[in-house]
């Protein structure tokens, strides 16, 4: 078996009142808390997931059919994740 390393993003949305409300940056703890999900579901056979960083997605062009009428912001979380393959 080798390893190899991919790069996977994945998108985050949150009320702005919650984001507001926290104490530090937000996402970027969010994008911590989610290393294991990300090696667990995001990719088959991932080992272990870092955290790369995140930007801000726009919502522009998209249809916004919020439940409520609270503003979502969304960020792309980007990760590096050690995946498990076989050998050639």
């Amino acid at each position: 078996m080798h390893t190899r390393e991919l790069k996977v993003s994945i998108k985050v949305s949150a009320p702005k009142s919650v984001i507001d409300s926290t104490d530090g940056p937000y996402f970027y703890n969010i994008g911590f808390e989610k290393e294991e999900f990300v090696a667990k579901n995001e990719v088959e056979n991932g080992l272990e997931a870092w955290f790369e960083g995140f930007e801000l997605i726009t919502r522009t062009g998209e249809a916004a059919v919020d439940v409520s009428d609270e503003e979502l912001v969304t960020a792309k979380l980007h990760y590096t994740v050690l995946v498990e393959g076989k050998s050639k």
